[in-house]
């Protein structure tokens, strides 16, 4: 059995081909996010497409506003204002620092507890509403204390602010 030779130089490449097994192309797997869908102007997302380009600055410069604030001047006015109204209650200086210590931490314990719950208050409604009643607590929070007249007040409108985690 004699083999046949082909005749061209393209032939015997063919032939060469034909006898190989065929190679498999694996694919990389791919990294990263999957693309993003672009919203079609023709399925009316006009109103969408512009509600995701507004910015979220103007919010987190009065949130920013809001704990420089605290740092800088409501801090000490406000422990100046604990002092005196618990100078009117007939509390001493260790008292009212005892006092005023108590009531801190029993804010910042309120703070921790609806932290969370904030937070999925925030998912489920968006950062918008949930930053613009944090910074609405916090507003009512200065103008109540700064109308309080007794010590009970003042210790109530701090604890009840710290559910705003304000």
């Amino acid at each position: 059995v004699s083999a046949r030779r082909p005749a061209n130089a393209a032939s015997a490449a063919a032939v060469q081909r034909a006898a190989q097994p065929p190679q498999r192309v694996v694919q990389p797997p791919q990294r990263g996010p999957p693309p993003v869908p672009q919203a079609s102007s023709s399925s009316g997302g006009g109103a969408e497409m512009a509600h995701q380009q507004l910015s979220l600055a103007p919010l987190h410069g009065v949130a920013f506003l809001n704990t420089a604030a605290r740092i800088a001047a409501q801090t000490p006015a406000m422990c100046l204002q604990f002092q005196d109204l618990a100078a009117k209650g007939g509390l001493d200086l260790a008292d009212t620092v005892v006092a005023f210590g108590r009531l801190t931490a029993f804010r910042s314990l309120v703070e921790l507890a609806s932290t969370p719950a904030l937070a999925r208050w925030s998912d489920r409604v968006g950062r918008k509403p949930s930053l613009l009643l944090c910074c609405a607590g916090c507003c009512l929070e200065c103008v109540l204390m700064a109308s309080c007249t007794s010590l009970t007040t003042f210790g109530f409108v701090h604890i009840m602010a710290g559910a705003f985690a304000s």
